[in-house]
């Protein structure tokens, strides 16, 4: 159920940034080798907390 709700927030995400703009973000995100996998893990954790944030208030 969660992962429904997380697919969701990333398609908004995708349709609003643009795919090139998100692509290389994840690119970026995902090759870098100065960033590990808890720093991977608390930028994605702090946008989808953002995105559902923004849900709550303004529902």
């Amino acid at each position: 159920m969660n992962f429904l709700i997380y697919f969701i927030i990333f398609y908004v995400f995708l349709s609003y940034a643009g795919h090139h703009m998100f692509f290389c973000g994840m690119k970026l995100i995902l090759n870098s080798n100065k960033i590990t996998l808890d720093m991977r893990v608390l930028i994605f954790y702090n946008i989808l907390r953002g995105f559902l944030d923004n849900d709550q208030i303004a529902g």
